[in-house]
């Protein structure tokens, strides 16, 4: 559940890199959020404000809670799954990045797949500052905005003990993030026809957009997103086969069956069953 979701486009720079944020959310997570990944040149940042997760990263599990950062680079599968009644609570900022001034030990830093730390700089502080500057809006609040940012990636490479690295975001006019968002929570109703039209492209010019950035057709991140999301209530949840096969937007239980099985070379209920079993015993099974 988003509490806040402010979208405004927000340049800004640190030392010789540009960069721009597209999206600051709270949100309040009570559910498992299926394993997903974001396009190029892209940082997702995470704060911890309340709560207890599992975050898979890279088929990787952490343990997360309050005060913890985390942040995931270009195609790092990820998702995230809360351990605490009430659920997680945290802020949630989503970069891009241009690497083409870059320095190679910035170009190292910029290419590590994921960050995991727990605060030692009050990073939440920043968080509350920015979140500060867009509900009240006062004059000037744009640049408070990207001064907080710069700070903000300071502290992170402080937490992490790095000098003279820097950070960087490509800005793509927020392509990425709407396409991303879209294969992330529409992903059982989006058309290509409808995606191009909301970022204003032809449908030819949309996939020659995610041969680029993704090397992937729309068909095949379309199906990719839906598995995906799939698998994660298959493991996490007890909704029956044909539940499930109609929140992934099949038309048929058999359909999204043989869908699923020529994706994960298992039936759902072999999946299931599998991975339910591998899951208190394999870290970074999803």
């Amino acid at each position: 559940m988003e509490l806040l979701n402010y979208n405004e486009l927000i340049q800004f720079q640190l030392n010789h890199i540009d960069l721009e944020m597209s999206s600051f959310k709270k949100v309040l997570m009570t559910e498992a959020y299926p394993k997903h990944y974001h396009g190029s040149r892209t940082l997702e940042i995470h704060y911890v404000i309340d709560g207890e997760a599992e975050v898979i990263i890279k088929n990787q599990r952490f343990k997360v809670k309050k005060g913890f950062v985390y942040a995931v680079n270009e195609f790092s599968r990820h998702g995230q799954i809360p351990t605490t009644e009430d659920g997680l609570l945290k802020y949630q900022i989503y970069l891009t990045y241009d690497d083409t001034r870059a320095s190679q030990l910035e170009k190292k830093y910029i290419e590590e797949p994921f960050f995991l730390f727990e605060d030692k700089e009050n990073v939440k502080e920043i968080f509350e500052l920015i979140e500060n500057e867009f509900k009240n809006k006062h004059i000037g609040y744009i640049d408070s905005i990207k001064a907080f940012l710069q700070v903000l990636l300071i502290k992170m490479l402080r937490n992490l003990n790095i000098d003279n690295r820097r950070l960087d975001n490509q800005t793509n006019k927020n392509t990425q993030f709407i396409i991303d968002e879209a294969f992330l929570n529409e992903n059982a109703t989006i058309t290509l026809t409808l995606l191009s039209k909301r970022l204003n492209m032809s449908s030819r010019e949309l996939e020659r957009f995610l041969k680029i950035h993704y090397n992937k057709t729309f068909n095949q991140m379309k199906t990719e997103a839906r598995m995906f999301a799939a698998s994660g209530l298959l493991v996490y949840s007890d909704k029956s086969i044909n539940e499930i096969s109609i929140i992934a937007g099949y038309t048929s239980t058999e359909h999204f069956c043989y869908a699923f099985k020529k994706f994960y070379k298992h039936t759902p209920n072999e999946y299931r069953k599998l991975r339910r079993s591998l899951r208190n015993r394999e870290p970074g099974t999803f």
